[in-house]
């Protein structure tokens, strides 16, 4: 189980998380699916990364970790801080869940 929050939101409102791949890798130990819980995305099942934006999913939920190495969170068709109505601040203070299944 790994615990992280939000650095910030860019500029297509995607979240950056401050989740780098190394831990990522290191706890998630060769396991490819996780859950995913955040409190107002709520849990999304059975998740995985992506290794490039063109790679499709069933979920409307991307995960995948940017050229910076951090987890970024975006979200299909819309974007995601769009999605949920919310600023760069109020997003500082975010907590997400990750465990692996």
């Amino acid at each position: 189980k790994i615990t992280f929050y939000c650095q910030h939101v860019d500029t297509y409102g995607n979240i950056i998380t401050n989740l780098d791949k190394q831990l990522f890798e290191k706890v998630a130990n060769g396991r490819k699916s996780f859950s995913f819980y955040n409190s107002a995305l709520g849990c999304i099942e059975k998740c995985s990364l992506l290794d490039t934006y063109t790679y499709t999913t069933s979920s409307n939920y991307i995960f995948i970790f940017s050229q910076s190495g951090f987890l970024e969170i975006a979200r299909k068709y819309t974007p995601l801080a769009y999605f949920l109505n919310l600023d760069n601040k109020k997003f500082k203070d975010w907590q997400f869940i990750i465990t692996f299944l």
